[in-house]
């Protein structure tokens, strides 16, 4: 049987495409993008490949603003190199002792100063006291006054010149910004006892500022900023692009972390004109390749593609408006467009036999499908039915009237002895009265015997249908149903679980519903949930529900959920199928969940099962159609 599938027609506008062979949609289509292609390229190569050139152009500036930091970290450097070379000399270290005015004069020249580039040394004692001091400028070298060492460095760096740890910064100066080291005094062996600490400085100059920029190749320069200066917020360096430069700017701080000064360094934008050149000569080269691939695809797609496809288009067309799956395409080619022409050849004759066997198979699969659910149910209804006949048995065993039948003889020979007749008497009343409890034991017992029989008889009158139009439906509560249902489940199933019915659901109006077919649904739950406990353990079933509506109609949503054995993430897809059970093969046929499943979709409802895991229990939530009741009522 062929199947049509209904579309939604398109606009008329579009109804003249519609007229158009595949050729030519194909060839439109190339030659549209081909022509996009080729307008919209020259804005992609600048949009994009500019873009590179633009980080390529930034990260060349930021290295070169690095390469400038490193240059004045290593003048740094050198500067607390210098100061901690002096600190370690001999004389030095006898001058803090002694306090011989000489000693320093001599060694801390101007002469020794110039051939260092020191601007300042200052000698401090181990109590934060400057004890000599000279300040040169760093233009014409003669002594001027000192810079505010007292305040910043003996300040800053009081904790470690008392532990003889070496320090290096910048410091503000009335002649700019100065770079400032720190070292301890010692015995010209680096060795101590410390006795005190050398301060060295120098003035970052314009002289100082060019050799900067003479050894790192860069246009570099330094301006002292204005005291009390916001400190920038942002990234560690501000960037400024002009057509020409792009200009990177630096903060560096003094001891107290307050801007101090601001290194520029300007890198002028040569890579960004190579990129426009660049991007002209690709967009040219691409437009040309573009043009020529075009043509050589036009000539390659209708000789491999389009025809080969439009004789696969005309025989499924064939087959669709005949039927007829006797006839074979056979194509030559072996590419893709072959191989599913000989898949399509394979396809129709597969369902050519499937068809044929399709019709045989169908009766007799819903036939097996139909016997195996009935013997789940009959089993589950067969299990109480034995129990309980076995409970007539035991109870009528268990009832004394041999003991009775032997008292009323021995009363019959012992109407004589008065005294002994009296005892019969009394004995005889006991093991009626036990005999009485018994038999009404094995009454109760035939009476739920009696009910699994009709619970029986209605099962099978159940599966007498086939359709959702047999099922017979009657007016009932859901707590009403799971009572009885408690009653037919196997004694030695129900005693290990507690079903709990939720208030609001007890308290639900009466729905016409198909209550044999339910039932059978929630004796099936129930019994699951009692197998999944662990052994020698019992647990609870709580069920709620409600009434709700939708767009579908109305429905009444029941929720079982137990706290039992729980289900694993990758069993839960599987519950539903015919023949899987988590349990064992001698305890489960996997037949119960299947045919639940089946039940519920009988009657327009559905049947869905949720656990966190195992060892939390698992919910199996149905939901009844009230409508389809009501067309059964009707």
């Amino acid at each position: 049987m062929m199947l049509a599938v209904a579309a939604q027609p398109l606009p008329r506008r579009w109804n003249p495409l519609l007229r158009l062979t595949l050729s030519f949609k194909v060839l439109g289509i190339v030659g549209a993008v081909m022509l996009a292609y080729a307008v919209g390229n020259y804005t992609l190569q600048r949009h994009f490949v500019l873009q590179e050139f633009h980080k390529l152009e930034a990260e060349t500036a930021q290295r070169d603003h690095e390469r400038a930091d490193e240059a004045v970290e290593r003048e740094l450097e050198a500067v607390g190199t210098m100061a901690s070379d002096w600190g370690n000399w001999n004389e030095i270290h006898e001058y803090m002792q002694s306090r011989d005015p000489a000693l320093p004069e001599r060694d801390f020249s101007v002469s020794a100063m110039d051939g260092l580039g020191a601007d300042y040394v200052a000698l401090v004692d181990t109590g934060g006291q400057i004890i000599w001091t000279r300040s040169l400028h760093p233009d014409t070298r003669t002594p001027i006054g000192q810079p505010p060492v007292d305040r910043t460095v003996l300040v800053s760096w009081a904790e470690a010149m008392r532990a003889g740890e070496p320090r290096s910064g910048m410091i503000r100066s009335e002649r700019g910004a100065m770079m400032i080291a720190v070292a301890p005094v010692l015995n010209g062996e680096g060795g101590g006892p410390v006795r005190g600490s050398l301060v060295l400085g120098r003035y970052i100059t314009p002289k100082v500022a060019a050799e900067l920029a003479h050894r790192t190749k860069l246009d570099l320069s330094f301006s002292l900023l204005p005291e009390g200066a916001a400190m920038p917020v942002g990234p560690d360096s501000a960037v400024l692009e002009t057509p020409d430069t792009l200009e990177l700017a630096h903060t560096f701080t003094d001891l107290a972390g307050a801007p101090l000064l601001q290194q520029t360094v300007r890198v002028p934008r040569d890579l960004i004109a190579r990129g426009k050149d660049t991007v002209k000569l690709a967009a040219v080269s691409i437009l040309l390749a573009a043009l020529v691939s075009l043509l050589v695809l036009v000539g390659l797609l209708r000789r491999l593609v389009l025809q080969p496809l439009k004789l696969l288009s005309d025989h499924v067309q064939h087959i669709g408006s005949t039927s007829d799956l006797g006839k074979r395409l056979r194509l030559r080619s072996h590419d893709e467009i072959g191989q599913l022409g000989a898949g399509i050849d394979s396809m129709v004759g597969q369902l050519q036999d499937a068809r044929s066997r399709l019709v045989e198979r169908s009766y007799e699969a819903g036939a097996a499908e139909m016997v195996r659910g009935t013997l789940h149910n009959v089993g589950n209804a067969l299990t109480p039915m034995s129990v309980h006949s076995a409970n007539i048995a035991a109870a009528l065993k268990a009832a004394p009237l041999p003991d009775i039948d032997l008292a009323l003889q021995e009363i019959g020979r012992s109407e004589d002895d008065p005294l002994r007749c009296a005892e019969l008497r009394r004995f005889a009343s006991l093991a009626v009265g036990e005999a009485t409890t018994h038999l009404g034991e094995a009454a109760r017992c035939a009476q739920d015997l009696q009910r699994s029989v009709d619970s029986l008889q209605d099962l099978l009158r159940l599966q007498m249908g086939a359709s959702r139009q047999d099922q017979v439906t009657d007016r009932a509560s859901i707590a009403t149903m799971l009572d009885e249902t408690t009653q037919l489940c196997p004694p030695d199933r129900i005693q290990r679980i507690r079903i709990a019915v939720d208030p609001a659901l007890r308290a639900l109006q009466p729905e016409r519903l198909p209550v044999m077919l339910l039932k059978q649904v929630f004796q099936n739950l129930i019994i699951n949930a009692a197998e999944a406990l662990p052994a020698g353990e019992s647990g609870v079933i709580l069920v709620d529900g409600s009434r709700i509506e939708d767009s579908r109609g109305a429905w009444l949503q029941l929720a079982f959920t137990d706290n039992g054995s729980g289900i694993a993430p990758e069993a839960l897809g599987r519950v539903f199928e015919k023949g899987f059970s988590t349990k064992s093969a001698k305890r489960n046929s996997g037949i119960g969940l299947h045919w639940c499943a089946n039940a519920m979709a009988s009657i327009g409802g559905s049947i869905e099962v949720s656990s966190k895991g195992l060892g939390h229990g698992a919910t199996f939530t149905l939901r009844v159609p009230i409508e389809f009741a009501k067309e059964q009522a009707a």
